[in-house]
């Protein structure tokens, strides 16, 4: 590549980044709902990638290795150092129903569509005036497309469904998000490990093999968690017993960033999931570490990690757009990729339905889920992104590997432009409305943050709003089998793991309610004053609802339960 053209890229980049902020912040102001931030971003590609093409007879291929180890670590670790634990935890059962079991289903199903498509040869690839191809992709390379095309994209959905707006949808669609990449790479990884041990014409897939491959993919998955956690306890224990970087915040900075990235750094060599090792050490850290460094290095880190995972979000949808000029006609089934929409739309809501019915049945009944809520998470995981396409270009001599490639890519530009541009009005048709104050009484967090959104003040509100434990009659079995693990939990946190890695400077007795041998809430020691007399004294050493600090209280948090709800929805 010659230096003009090196210097025409690092112009276009710099432009469509510059761009996609001023961009963004005016859609975000105006409240522009026909279009998104990342659309805007694919959108700048495609017109930057045709300026080099035309103008320069350049072309940009994406690089899968630059991306897994570059671009999208970033993003990972920025939302796991900055997550807001409480919303993810209080969701827990959902996002891991809906990221891991549904994940599978979602894969199995578009496995059997794509064979059945290729079977009745309706693949047909060319471009036009060129003879057309009937592709017809083996077993294996229908699997590698399935794992690819399950992975729904964290950060289109995260753009469209507000925090602010939609607190409990956006934690379902963050957490969900995170953990269906984590196991859609898992999955890859798998498959990739079996074809790699076995000849080519020995890829039968009978049930031994079946079960070899559900075998590794539990072994992937812990092996991938307890990196990420390992690595996290370590780097807090290290700041916590090296205090004086605290007159270094520049420094305790490039430690928490550098630790996060070694942890995925060790997790890609090892092959495991990257993703899920850097999501839970930033959470981690994040947990224990984030309360050993000093105030500075507190707000540079939210800071710094948010601004970097910005731009590479921004580079990311870009990426996609500059690489539509490097595949040839020949290459593109359009109606293979429709058919695969399709797909992926049942697919999509076999497993979401599938995941409901069984919590709803598992319950006895005592839960049921929300079809708007459920509809919503259905559409956003209709959104494909850059992790998919840079997993297709992973895939190892597959038969018609262009066709797979492009395919991959069609359906990533159009679920995020159309699908995403559609979701605001989707939203409004299946009338889901704010929902930050729904916080039922019984709840108490996995992990607890005297800092993040007030929620040990959720802990001790009752239904008309005053101190002190919900009463139990209100309470399911379930509720109360939750609370007191997560209070046995908690003990144990703050017994033994925060004393030795770290922990809230706040997280005493006096300052939050108490928890019983049993593990069951007590009443509230925190304070005696009325209820929202106490909020104002907070509200008033808050800069806004937007403050620096990652764990600020919204001004959301200080409303009162939602009492109208009779039944519990899936999500809370």
């Amino acid at each position: 590549m010659s230096e003009s053209a090196l210097g025409l890229e690092a112009f276009l980049a710099t432009a469509i980044l510059l761009l996609y902020t001023l961009i963004g912040h005016s859609i975000e102001v105006h409240r522009i709902t026909w279009i998104h931030e990342s659309g805007v971003a694919i959108l700048l590609g495609i017109f930057a990638g045709g300026i080099m093409y035309y103008a320069a007879d350049t072309v940009i291929r994406f690089n899968d290795a630059a991306f897994f180890y570059f671009i999208l670590p970033p993003i990972i670790f920025a939302a796991g150092y900055n997550l807001k634990k409480r919303s993810f935890f209080r969701n827990i059962g959902a996002i891991t129903a809906y990221g891991v079991i549904g994940t599978v289903i979602t894969c199995t199903i578009i496995t059997a569509i794509a064979s059945l498509l290729s079977s009745w040869h309706w693949i047909i690839a060319g471009a036009r005036g060129s003879v057309d191809l009937y592709v017809t992709l083996r077993p294996i390379d229908c699997m590698f497309l399935a794992a690819v095309l399950s992975s729904t994209d964290t950060v289109a959905a995260l753009s469209l469904v507000k925090e602010d707006q939609h607190p409990k949808l956006n934690s379902i669609v963050f957490g969900e998000g995170v953990v269906n990449d984590a196991i859609s790479i898992l999955l890859f990884r798998t498959i990739d490990n079996y074809v790699g041990a076995k000849p080519t014409d020995s890829l039968n897939l009978d049930y031994s093999a079946t079960g070899m491959i559900f075998l590794q993919f539990v072994y992937l998955t812990v092996a991938s968690l307890a990196i990420g956690i390992v690595v996290g306890l370590i780097s807090s224990r290290l700041l916590k017993i090296t205090p004086s970087l605290k007159d270094h915040p520049w420094k305790e900075t490039s430690i928490i960033f550098l630790v996060g990235y070694m942890s995925y750094i060790i997790a890609e060599l090892l092959d495991l999931s990257g993703i899920m090792t850097l999501f839970f050490c930033g959470v981690t850290i994040g947990h224990y570490g984030f309360y050993n460094i000093s105030e500075k290095a507190r707000q540079t880190t939210s800071i710094s990690f948010n601004s970097i995972s910005h731009v590479a979000e921004a580079f990311l949808f870009a990426y996609l757009g500059l690489t539509v000029y490097a595949y040839g006609g020949q290459d593109w089934a359009f109606g293979f990729i429709f058919l695969m929409i399709l797909a992926i739309m049942i697919a999509r809501g076999v497993s979401l339905i599938s995941m409901n019915l069984f919590y709803y049945f598992a319950t006895c009944r005592r839960v049921r889920a929300k079809f708007s809520e459920v509809a919503v998470v259905w559409f956003s995981g209709l959104i494909r992104g850059a992790i998919a396409f840079a997993l297709i270009l992973q895939v190892p001599s597959a038969h018609y590997r262009g066709v797979l490639v492009t395919t991959t890519l069609g359906i990533c530009l159009v679920t995020t432009l159309f699908f995403g541009a559609a979701m605001p009005a989707f939203i409004r048709m299946v009338g889901i409305k704010s929902d930050g104050t729904d916080i039922p009484s019984s709840y108490v967090p996995l992990l607890s943050d005297q800092h993040e959104n007030n929620q040990d003040v959720y802990e001790s509100i009752d239904e008309n709003g005053n101190n002190g434990t919900a009463d139990s009659s209100v309470r399911t079995r379930s509720d109360s089998a939750t609370t007191k693990l997560h209070g046995r939990w908690r003990q144990f946190d703050d017994r033994y793991l925060k004393p030795f890695f770290g922990g809230s400077e706040s997280d005493n007795p006096e300052n939050r309610s108490e928890v019983s041998s049993n593990g069951t809430p007590v009443q509230s020691r925190m304070n005696e004053q009325p209820l929202y007399r106490s909020f104002s004294a907070q509200i008033g050493s808050l800069n806004g609802p937007n403050g620096l600090h990652p764990r600020t209280i919204s001004m959301e948090s200080f409303q009162a339960p939602n009492q109208n709800n009779e039944r519990a929805s899936l999500m809370d």
